[in-house]
């Protein structure tokens, strides 16, 4: 979170990974098993944040 002010109360995990699916990032298989996998755009994603890690260090600078 960039913003500590953008907390919103109330928004457990689960509620999280019901946003990454809406926004086509994740799959979620089974939420009694926990089960979740990452789309084709996750992964897309996930390649340019591990990019993004190894050339800054930091989460907080990424951004799309």
């Amino acid at each position: 979170m960039k913003n500590p002010g953008d907390k919103i109360v109330g928004h457990d995990d689960w509620d999280c990974f019901h946003d990454l699916e809406a926004a086509g990032l994740v799959d979620i298989t089974s939420t009694i098993d926990g089960l979740i996998q990452l789309t084709t755009k996750g992964r897309a994603v996930m390649l340019k944040l591990r990019e993004h890690k190894v050339l800054t260090g930091t989460y907080a600078t990424f951004e799309m």
